[in-house]
This record gives C-alpha cells, structure tokens and sequence, in this order.
C-alpha cells in the first residue's frame, strides 16, 4: 500500500460499495427495503448458529454487517460514527455499573445475571439522566 494511501474500514468500505452498486442502478429504493433484507440476513444468521459451521456463520454475520452498513448508508449515517458512538455509551454504561457494583460493596464475581442485569438498568437509567 503507497504510504499516502488512507486506510478505510470495512464499515466504510461496505457504504462505498453501495455508493458505486447505486451508480450502476443495483440498490433499494427505500429505508424499508433495505430493512427487510437486514431481517433476512438476522434469519439466514440464526439459521446458520442453529446448524451451520463456523464459515457460513462468519459469512452470514458478513452479510448482516454489510446489510446493516447499506441502512446507514439508506439513513445518510455514517456506520464507523454510529458505531463508535456505541461504543462509547456502551462503554460509558458498562463502567457505571461497575462503579455502582463497587459503591455498593457487591462483588462483582458472586452476582448472577439477574443481577448485574439490575446494575445495568441502573447505570442506563443513570447515564440518561447526566
């Protein structure tokens, strides 16, 4: 690769790839076009979980992804914003549960999953009200 040359993520590259397909005349219409196909790609997904090996989940997961990337191209959003966007609230969230655990004096470690499931909402509940 020329060192000039700027790295673009696979989000990013997948909303390319529809820019040029919708050049050419191959791409949906609407939002809700674009939506049944992420639909059908979460059922090929589980069908694959449920039954398949691990290279056709791997690649069904790759067509979700990619489908996911045409919505936001649909949305006029860009995928690598909306996803680090998600990742910083999960994030945000994930460490203010771990802070309430400790405030709390819970151990992480003994809790079930009904609670830390508890903690999780709180945090949620938390971090919409800052």
């Amino acid at each position: 690769m020329h060192k000039n040359s700027k790295i673009i993520s696979p989000l990013i590259e997948s909303q390319n790839i529809g820019h040029k397909s919708k050049e050419n005349s191959f791409d949906w219409h609407t939002v809700s076009e674009v939506m049944l196909k992420v639909d059908e790609e979460l059922a090929e997904l589980k069908h694959e979980i449920s039954s398949g090996t691990p290279i056709n989940i791997k690649l069904e997961l790759g067509d979700l992804l990619f489908s996911l990337a045409q919505l936001a191209r649909h949305l006029d959003i860009n995928a690598d914003e909306a996803l680090v966007l998600a990742n910083t609230k999960f994030e945000k969230r994930f460490f203010l549960m771990m802070k309430l655990c400790t405030d709390k004096n819970l151990n992480w470690n003994t809790l079930n999953d009904q609670e830390k499931h508890h903690l999780w909402e709180e945090a949620k509940k938390l971090s919409f009200e800052k």
